[in-house]
């Protein structure tokens, strides 16, 4: 970061730059979101938000309950429509996109929720859980389908004879992996998970982080990782963008913003994770 940049404060317009001189795959410019009437003096759940994301690389979103995180995540994956601003994605503007175009790319970003079981439909088994993206893009016949499922499901660590359960038939961690696979069964390039880590204990975390670090390298993946734990965001994420009040007030290398916090919102976040006597790796 340069070093003439406020010690507090956003960066200039919320800005926050990709590393690297190739074109970032995602390119988030000016992304405002207001819901319903404005109140004088009401800051927007997003606000001028500035972001770019390079190819292969894991960005830490953090901040507290309410700085907007979420609703940004949603302004990605067609969700949420922005009220001003603009999402890039592979040089295409999502949001001017419609009919098929947009199904399509709807496919190349996929986002994992707090709470996988409820995207889990419990009349399913767990290989029509995995393979019903697959059917709602119309790829492949029923059986070609199910075979992918069933071969991602093992990728993800579940057995294959695991296919036919339900969904309450899972234990927690088992939801979060078949939850995981559902959301790689299109070949997505930008993969969001939304505070997905919530709940799951110190064990089960470590494991599902194994995981995603395995996957994202063998799969070539870019991430979003989006918690309020800076500590799981250090374990994950090679830069970290930090958010407060609908903006991106901090974004740095993961290393860097450990060493010279220059918002007073990671100092704090920073403060909290260090009394508890952990050091990033």
């Amino acid at each position: 970061m340069p070093a003439d940049l406020p010690t507090d404060g956003p960066l200039p317009n919320g800005r926050a730059t990709s590393r690297g001189s190739e074109e970032p795959l995602l390119n988030v410019r000016g992304l405002t979101k207001v819901y319903g009437r404005q109140v004088h003096g009401q800051r927007p759940a997003l606000d001028d938000v500035n972001l770019q994301l390079g190819r292969g690389q894991t960005l830490g979103l953090v901040g507290p309950s309410g700085s907007g995180k979420s609703t940004l995540a949603r302004c990605l994956t067609f969700f949420e429509e922005p009220t001003a601003g603009e999402v890039w994605f592979e040089s295409r503007n999502l949001w001017s996109l419609d009919g098929r175009d947009r199904r399509r790319m709807r496919a190349e970003i996929q986002i994992i929720f707090q709470e996988p079981a409820a995207s889990l439909n419990p009349r399913f088994t767990a290989a029509e859980i995995v393979a019903e993206p697959l059917a709602i893009q119309q790829r492949g016949d029923r059986r070609a389908r199910r075979e992918r499922a069933v071969s991602l499901m093992e990728t993800v660590g579940l057995a294959r004879a695991a296919a036919g359960k339900r969904a309450h038939e899972f234990s927690g961690g088992e939801r979060q992996r078949l939850a995981i696979a559902r959301a790689l069964v299109l070949h997505p390039k930008l993969l969001i998970l939304d505070e997905s880590f919530s709940g799951l204990d110190q064990a089960l975390e470590t494991q599902i982080c194994g995981l995603l670090k395995e996957l994202r390298q063998r799969l070539g993946l870019t991430m979003i990782l989006i918690t309020h734990d800076l500590r799981l965001a250090a374990e994950m994420a090679g830069e970290i963008a930090v958010m407060e009040s609908g903006r991106i007030v901090e974004h740095a290398l993961t290393g860097e913003l450990f060493a010279h916090p220059r918002h007073a919102s990671t100092r704090a976040l920073l403060a909290a994770t260090l009394a508890l006597d952990w050091k990033p790796l």
